[in-house]
């Protein structure tokens, strides 16, 4: 009973980060084919649960980090010119071994480095798809704090309550 109370008090928040995704995904397939993105629709909406779960790979240091790896990762993995399986291999291994050399880990982002290997992306559409999605954790962070502590964002509706005192007549 108290989680459903939870859920009616955040249900507006939950709306709008609900139509801020839909509307994302619609601009998303207008600029590519969504089913040839679609292991980059499904890692965009693995890292958003993530961030909104507060799990500790939702740092912003482990979420863009490990985009910015799987990105490198398969930009090298492209130009290796081996074939594709390898290629892909060779992305999820190179993104794998980094992040944890450097201790960045967002296992997300793994399926984005697929991706991009699957869908052969030129350098720039790699880094425009990057800025996409850092635009969009940026929004998911940002609303975040909201249905973490919706308290302090939400209007409050206190009853004004009327103290009408009578006066006693002699």
């Amino acid at each position: 009973m108290k989680k459903l109370n939870k859920l009616k008090q955040y249900s507006l928040l939950f709306f709008i980060v609900g139509l801020m995704l839909i509307t994302a995904f619609v601009i998303l397939s207008a600029l590519f084919n969504i089913t040839d993105y679609g292991i980059s629709a499904a890692t965009i909406a693995a890292s958003l649960f993530v961030i909104f779960s507060g799990s500790k790979s939702s740092i912003s240091k482990n979420l863009f980090g490990s985009y910015i790896i799987a990105g490198i990762c398969a930009f090298t993995a492209i130009y290796s010119k081996f074939p594709l399986n390898i290629e892909c291999s060779l992305a999820v291994l190179l993104t794998i071994v980094t992040m944890l050399l450097i201790n960045i880990k967002h296992t997300p982002a793994i399926g984005l480095s697929i991706s991009f290997v699957l869908n052969q992306l030129n350098p720039l559409t790699i880094l425009l798809v990057l800025l996409g999605i850092f635009l969009l954790f940026f929004i998911a962070q940002s609303f975040k704090k909201i249905i973490s502590n919706p308290n302090a964002y939400l209007v409050k509706k206190d009853k004004i309550e009327f103290n009408f005192k009578q006066k006693n007549s002699i």
